[in-house]
């Protein structure tokens, strides 16, 4: 695996609205359309089309790096709940049914979760999100002084977070 880690960026699945099932496993997410997380938030239109969504996407862990420690590197912006293979891994921000009550959350830089995994092939990452539609985010800078991408996410090796 690389020192900088792998980007996912392509791959991803969206679906406006929110239920439990889109966390598992074998949920037949085939029908939901491709989607880009890592563009600019005010360029992403279904994000604001409805309250909750949920983005998915499928990976494969060889088994050469399985016995490494994984994390998942987190830029976002906005309010998400992370799952790998149906179980809860972490969370940013808080998302409720009511839209008022949402609150979005940009970690800080080099935030990270674990990525427990103990088999090798297909995981299956399933992210529940919410843009918090109450407060104003800042649009495109000259330079890229700020990221403004929904999700930015790297599988990474956890020994080289620290340097």
């Amino acid at each position: 695996m690389p020192k900088q880690g792998i980007l996912i960026d392509k791959g991803w699945k969206w679906h406006a609205g929110d239920n439990p099932d889109f966390e598992k496993v074998d949920f037949d997410d085939s029908k939901w359309e491709s989607i880009d997380p890592t563009k600019d938030i005010l360029d992403i239109p279904q994000l604001w089309s409805s309250d909750i969504g949920w983005f998915r996407i499928k990976f494969t862990v060889d088994s050469s790096i399985l016995y490494n420690a994984l994390a998942l590197a987190v830029s976002q912006i906005g309010a998400a709940e992370y799952f790998l293979n149906g179980q809860p891994i972490g969370s940013f921000g808080k998302i409720e049914t009511k839209p008022i009550n949402i609150t979005a959350e940009e970690p800080l830089k080099g935030s990270s979760l674990a990525l427990p995994i103990n088999k090798a092939g297909v995981q299956t990452l399933s992210i529940r999100f919410a843009v918090q539609k109450n407060i104003p985010y800042h649009g495109k800078i000259p330079l890229q002084i700020f990221t403004n991408n929904a999700l930015n996410l790297k599988v990474v090796n956890a020994a080289n977070l620290s340097s």
